[in-house]
């Protein structure tokens, strides 16, 4: 049984505003789109934002890479940190484009900075207390260039554990 539109009823011309509503309310396909399709969708000033902050963000993660050893977070915390009021949208997407560039592996991460402290000023104390630490071989060189022996009780206090072991 066919219905047709009664005399009171507007007709429901298609817009484009009405046709994008359409098309994001509808079930997809079930295929999610290939980063191609992601990239090809965006609006050339979108574009260039992704292009400009993949640069940035690829020559940071370079730079951690040297001065760390390995890469010390994932693409997607690294523009997290450097974007934080950036459209999240277009940060995944440029996650999603540096990985697949030049993918970060999630067991090359260091591993002491995925245990963040709960608060950033607790970490610089702990780091400038660990730099105050002598090492122990520091504290063995001290000894001999001082003609100092080993037993001597007023070094004790070199020898309680407070150097770091090398």
């Amino acid at each position: 049984m066919k219905t047709t539109p009664s005399l009171m009823e507007a007709p429901v011309v298609a817009t484009p505003i009405l046709d994008q509503f359409k098309k994001a309310l509808t079930p997809s396909s079930g295929k999610e789109p290939t980063l191609e399709d992601k990239l090809s969708a965006l609006s050339e000033p979108d574009l260039k934002t992704v292009m400009a902050q993949s640069r940035i963000a690829h020559m940071s993660a370079r730079m951690q890479r040297k001065v760390h050893g390995a890469p010390p977070e994932t693409y997607g915390e690294l523009l997290q940190s450097m974007y934080p009021k950036s459209n999240n949208d277009l940060l995944s997407l440029v996650a999603e484009v540096l990985q697949e560039t030049d993918p970060i592996l999630e067991e090359s991460i260091v591993p002491r900075y995925k245990k963040k402290p709960k608060f950033e000023r607790e970490a610089a104390a702990q780091f400038y207390v660990d730099s105050l630490k002598p090492k122990q071989s520091d504290v063995n060189q001290f000894i001999a260039d001082a003609g100092l022996e080993q037993g001597d009780e007023q070094l004790e206090f070199m020898f309680n554990g407070d150097a770091d072991e090398v």
